[in-house]
């Protein structure tokens, strides 16, 4: 089965990279329309544009090989931990399985970031913490003590 879809992802991208360019003259046109429209819209995201989330759909399912049957969500971008960078959530889904990953892009959305952001001056492990309690669970040990086994 994992062959079939190496196979398979493989053709499409010799199709991708072998299919023959329109015509310098045929591409005029559009570029002028394609000129009109951007200038009429600024505030919608170039198309190679990491903020355009059609562009960065493609640009996932191409990184992590998803086949078209997968679904994939992109969320909207909000403000991440770091300047310069807007946070997205990117879900998807096949049946009942499913994953989540979260995305930074760069501003100018030239540049996609995967991964977690840790602040460098603070335990990474806190927000973790926060969410362990040993209340009401038996242990053994001295209360206030600096460790407890629980």
């Amino acid at each position: 089965m994992a062959r079939q879809h190496f196979v398979l992802a493989l053709a499409l991208a010799l199709a991708a990279a072998l299919a023959p360019a329109a015509p310098q003259a045929a591409r005029k046109p559009a570029a002028k329309a394609h000129a009109a429209a951007k200038r009429a819209a600024p505030a919608a995201p170039a198309e190679n544009s990491a903020l355009n989330k059609q562009h960065l759909e493609a640009y996932v399912r191409h990184l992590y090989g998803w086949l078209p049957q997968v679904k994939v969500e992109v969320g909207d971008f909000t403000p991440s931990p770091v300047p310069g960078l807007l946070e997205t959530t990117v879900r998807a889904s096949y049946q009942l399985a499913f994953e989540q990953k979260i995305f930074y892009v760069s501003k100018d959305g030239k540049h996609i970031l995967d991964g977690s952001i840790y602040p460098a001056d603070d335990n990474p492990f806190r927000d973790n913490l926060k969410k362990i309690t040993t209340s009401l669970q038996p242990s053994f040990g001295t209360a206030g003590a600096p460790a407890v086994l629980v």
